[in-house]
């Protein structure tokens, strides 16, 4: 928490001085009050329009300081918010992927969306409001008993009484919710995008990108909600000014009544005192209160897990500038005692293609994850170019793979971004080499050749999200390509096209996993490597 407050030290400080300020001005109220009632007593009916001229401005000073430090509050509150979504998204990406399970996916979703609201809410807000009226109560209280001090009781038990009901205007707030509503949606969509594809995102080094991204997202949405926020605490603030011009309508006139002694004003100082000064912070320091310590275990189990997600091993590991071979030596694959691949012994050398075949449930998907590190223990029988897995920087390792999962990920943005998967320095001339060597040429001609054009998971095929794959894999030129399943859910059709593309790549690394029966397909590779009693048995082309 102490990060979070040194970050937003300067608005809490204005914050903290603007609660004092409009503490002071609201029970400042009785004294202009007691000003006004004293002129009336006195007969002084000059000083009487005197005073009851200056509340009027002062009234007005009066609101604007209601509205200030609730503006404060809103930004201290959406900084800190966005302060929380950055550290979450950072703590994501040191993440190592052995703890990202189907489980974690869901947890990181949960504390952006649903942990982080009850944050901002329940224990940010709260926290801040609970200062504003602490204040507010203090100085009240002490210049009730200054002036009147054997009233004090009469307030309290008059607490009871109704506060004016805000008139609030919807000229003021418009469209500005449903602008703020669009901004966190667009947050959240990009968010889901990033979450649901964790590790594509990791391998294909995305990190950076949608850390970037999502910050400048969070700094939109940031900029709305506190200009929606804005421009509601201004109804507030103009029908708690509406009701102050009421309440000093009641002096006044009372003071005028009270000169004509038609009104007793120990009534008018307990009526008016008791709405502002006291009953309102105690009532709702109470509401509040509960509210804010039963969110405030969410928040420090929040803190707790943005600390866990940390990366802990931070030894200088080696880096790589290309993939020559993969060597694998004995390795085991099991989970909860139960054997999944045993004895695995394999060389995988730059410029050709294997194919790895076996039924459903046989291991193939848990080799490539144990390709991409997921497993610690693995990663001491898996060498690099003659270096253990568990000693090269994982950056680097992935600077080197393109990794082609079962399902295509689109990502709700342009075909340019889609191919370069956000890429720097984009030569646009390769990226539709690609596109015509994957055969998406006349795909791309339907959108009018347009690059910026928006893809959706719905606006492309089964097909030809696969040939988007390949143009992916081709643009950014890696030196290993590790394909899961790259013909599930293909047609024959689309299953020969696809092999003609892999056919044609030439001088990588090529690792696919495949359940495909069809002969064309699979005798694009140079090895067939079969699983057979959770062992490799290979099959030279």
């Amino acid at each position: 928490m102490k990060k979070y407050i040194k970050n937003n030290q300067k608005n809490i400080i204005i914050y903290v001085f603007m609660c004092f300020i409009s503490a002071s001005l609201t029970a400042g109220t009785a004294f202009l009050y007691q000003r006004i009632t004293s002129s009336a007593i006195n007969n002084d009916f000059r000083a009487l329009i005197l005073f009851s001229i200056f509340a009027i401005p002062y009234l007005i000073l009066e609101a604007s300081f209601d509205y200030f430090p609730k503006k404060y509050r809103s930004i201290i509150t959406n900084s800190i918010s966005l302060d929380l979504k950055n550290d979450l998204i950072r703590s994501i990406n040191e993440t190592e992927l052995s703890k990202m399970d189907y489980n974690f996916t869901n947890t990181i979703k949960n504390k952006m969306v649903n942990d982080l609201s009850i944050i901002e809410e329940s224990y940010i807000r709260n926290l801040l409001s609970i200062i504003l009226y602490s204040f507010m109560f203090v100085i009240s209280l002490i210049s009730a008993i200054y002036i009147q001090g054997y009233l004090t009781i009469i307030m309290i038990v008059l607490s009871v009484i109704p506060l004016l009901t805000p008139i609030i205007s919807k000229k003021i707030l418009a469209n500005k919710k449903e602008i703020q509503k669009n901004a966190k949606d667009k947050y959240l969509d990009s968010y889901n995008e990033y979450a649901d594809n964790i590790l594509f995102v990791n391998i294909s080094n995305l990190k950076l990108f949608f850390y970037d991204r999502l910050k400048l997202l969070g700094e939109k949405l940031k900029h709305e909600s506190i200009f929606f926020e804005s421009s509601l605490l201004k109804t507030y603030s103009i029908s708690y000014g509406l009701g102050n011009v009421l309440y000093s309508g009641t002096w006044i006139i009372g003071g005028i009544f009270v000169y004509k002694n038609l009104l007793t004003l120990p009534s008018l100082i307990a009526m008016t005192i008791l709405m502002f000064t006291i009953a309102g912070p105690i009532q709702t320091i109470s509401n509040i209160y509960s509210e804010f310590l039963s969110s405030r275990k969410i928040f420090f189990d929040y803190l707790d897990f943005i600390d866990k997600c940390k990366t802990t091993d931070r030894k200088p590991k080696s880096k790589i500038s290309k993939i020559e071979k993969i060597d694998i030596k004995n390795l085991n694959l099991s989970f909860s005692n139960k054997i999944i691949l045993k004895n695995i012994s394999f060389n995988f050398m730059n410029g050709n293609k294997y194919v790895l075949l076996g039924e459903s449930g046989s291991g193939k998907s848990t080799f490539l994850n144990s390709l991409f590190g997921i497993y610690d223990y693995a990663n001491d029988y898996i060498a690099i170019n003659e270096k253990k897995l568990s000693e090269i920087d994982k950056s680097s390792y992935y600077d080197n793979i393109f990794y082609i999962p079962q399902e295509t990920i689109i990502f709700n943005t342009s075909i340019l971004n889609n191919i370069t998967l956000f890429s720097e320095n984009v030569d646009l001339v390769r990226v539709q080499e690609c596109i015509k060597k994957v055969g998406l040429s006349d795909w791309f001609n339907s959108k009018d050749n347009e690059f910026n054009y928006v893809l959706s998971k719905d606006s492309i095929s089964g097909g030809e999200k696969k040939r988007l794959d390949l143009a992916r894999a081709l643009y950014l030129d890696k030196s290993v390509i590790i394909m899961d399943e790259p013909t599930t859910a293909l047609d024959f059709e689309n299953e020969i096209l696809i092999s003609k593309i892999i056919k044609g790549i030439q001088d990588k690394l090529i690792i696919c996993v495949s359940h495909s029966t069809n002969e064309e397909f699979l005798n694009v590779f140079d090895n067939k490597i079969k699983i057979i009693n959770k062992e490799f048995v290979t099959e030279n082309h």
